[in-house]
């Protein structure tokens, strides 16, 4: 076996340069920072640091003390290195507890909201967000004809001119004008003759006798033996909608149950065009309006009232008004003009002529699917006559995303959110919340629940709508409940957003409508700068003093040589 290896050892003192080198090394490995120098001194071989202080800013850095619990009239000392220029600062915060059930608004969702969302194109804010479901028009001159643009980008559009003028001239007696002739099951005969011609005689009749048609009082009409009032024209007209006018005073009797009919073989048969069942306006002069389900063209039209309004023995109406269109229309997109013949669009050939409007432009549409035509916006409605045209829009679902996360920080949790929405009918409102804008979430019960992302079209509206949280399911939501939804920041709010979807179906019964939205919420701690008299400051040469008046959790911050 070799000879173990031999051990050396050395002191310090047995190396001559040790004390040089290991200043060395330490001066070799410091870096000054930001307002400080380091210089050598050469008579003791020492290296100086040196820290600039502007006068009464002190060195710009601070030592801060936690003091959680301090009491009133506690001295809290901190020494210091010796100073004489006393150029230094100190301060004091004190925690203040925040405000509990504290009312944040979230949106009210008036004009000016609209900035601050991407939206599908059929939502409207004006103090509440609700589907677009259509709106009125009027055409105006464009060139040789009269032109609006409307909006037909949703799922089905039914456009219909409105008219305010009867097709019904003025009549002066039952059979005039010429060829017009009016009549009922009967009428009343007092201080004038209640004749039939007078709801056909274009006046609401107040102030005036006759009124309006009145019945005598030897029935009260029923289904089994109802009251009627009829008109024949002189030839086929055109109807979409009708109007009756209430009688104005005195006894009220208008009708509450009836059927509006058509016949076109002199009233031997009657085919039943609309019907209402119980409506309960009585209120004088009041104009109830209806519309049909498509035009209608009868030679005769008469109202069968089945059931009246009041105590009264009579039954009574001011006025029976018909309308139809006035004129037909084309619709123009991609600069191309079509027709809809059969529910299609037909594209019209050649240049648009007046003729060309009359041959293949219709009166009025019906739920006219816009989705997948030839349709993209802008799209225009033209006719031959300055139409005033209303507009029932069925939009796909729409969704409303915000632009930005709002921050919670200020918070110490929520306690609730409030979402005030109206639903009817099938209309439907959902929502969902995220903490990222990318990532959303919905409330099931027990657990919160991604849904993924969102995106502001119909493919996002409609992952919404079938996965989003009902109003009533969002203000159910604890505040233990709120708590999980931010897990990762010890369930203390740090950032937060909502996203909506509305949809409906039947724009003439569904709702679907958010007015507001509200957190119910605790506010987080907060520390305000105390004053000379709420906490006393001293400074000697060597130390700096804070006195706490009050008790309470302080942070005390003092800047040092």
């Amino acid at each position: 076996m070799g000879a173990a290896a031999a051990v050396h050892t050395h002191t310090t003192s047995d190396i001559t340069d040790y004390t040089q080198k290991t200043k060395q090394l330490i001066a070799d490995s410091l870096e000054a920072g930001s307002g400080v120098t380091l210089s050598h001194n050469a008579s003791n071989g020492k290296t100086v640091i040196s820290a600039t202080a502007s006068s009464g800013s002190g060195n710009g850095g601070y030592t801060v003390v936690n003091k959680a619990g301090a009491v009133a009239g506690e001295n809290h000392l901190f020494n210091i290195s010796s100073q004489t220029s006393y150029a230094y600062d100190a301060y004091a915060l004190k925690e203040e507890k925040g405000t509990s059930n504290q009312t944040y608004l979230v949106d009210d969702f008036d004009s000016a909201s609209k900035l601050n969302y991407n939206s599908t194109s059929a939502v409207k804010f004006n103090g509440s967000v609700t589907p677009f479901t259509g709106d009125t028009y009027e055409l105006q001159q464009d060139g040789g004809f009269h032109s609006a643009e409307i909006q037909a980008d949703g799922e089905f559009l039914s456009i219909v001119p409105e008219t305010s003028t009867s097709i019904i001239p003025a009549m002066t007696s039952d059979t005039a004008p010429t060829g017009y002739v009016a009549s009922a099951s009967n009428f009343a005969v007092s201080t004038a003759a209640f004749h039939p011609y007078v709801a056909f005689d274009g006046k609401d009749n107040i102030g005036e006798w006759p009124d309006c048609w009145s019945t005598d009082n030897q029935w009260l009409p029923s289904v089994a033996n109802p009251h009627w009032l009829r008109i024949d024209l002189p030839e086929g007209k055109s109807v979409l909608s009708y109007q009756m006018v209430n009688r104005s005073r005195n006894e009220l009797g208008n009708p509450k149950s009836w059927k509006f009919q058509g016949s076109n073989d002199n009233g031997g048969t009657w085919d039943t065009l609309h019907e209402v069942t119980d409506s309960a306006d009585n209120n004088p002069g009041s104009k109830r309006s209806y519309k049909l389900g498509t035009t209608v063209t009868y030679k005769s039209y008469r109202l069968l009232i089945t059931a009246k309004n009041g105590s009264q023995p009579f039954t009574t109406l001011a006025e029976l008004n018909l309308f139809s269109p006035i004129g037909r229309f084309v619709i123009h997109s991609n600069s191309k003009y079509y027709g809809v013949t059969n529910g299609v669009l037909s594209e019209i050939p050649g240049e648009l002529t007046k003729e060309k409007i009359d041959q293949y432009g219709v009166f009025n549409l019906d739920k006219f699917p816009t989705s997948g035509t030839a349709l993209t916006a802008p799209v225009k409605i033209v006719s031959n006559e300055k139409l005033k045209v209303k507009t029932t829009y069925i939009p796909f679902s729409q969704i409303v995303l915000p632009k930005e996360l709002m921050s919670a920080s200020a918070w110490e949790k929520i306690n609730s959110a409030t979402l005030t929405a109206v639903q009817t009918h099938a209309g439907k409102v959902r929502v969902a919340v995220s903490r990222d804008l990318s990532d959303w979430f919905t409330w099931d019960g027990a657990t919160w629940l991604s849904i993924g992302s969102l995106s502001a079209d119909t493919t996002g509206a409609t992952a919404l709508t079938q996965s989003g949280m009902t109003p009533a399911a969002l203000n159910a939501v604890t505040a233990a409940q709120w708590g999980q939804l931010f897990a990762s920041t010890n369930n203390v709010p740090d950032r937060i957003a909502f996203a909506f979807a509305l949809d409906v179906t039947d724009p003439a019964v569904d709702v679907s409508s958010i007015d507001k939205l509200t957190l119910n919420v605790d506010n987080a701690s907060s520390w305000k700068l105390q004053t000379p008299a709420e906490v006393e400051i001293r400074w000697n040469s060597n130390s700096v003093t804070f006195r706490t008046v009050t008790t309470g959790n302080y942070k005390l911050a003092y800047q040092h040589p």
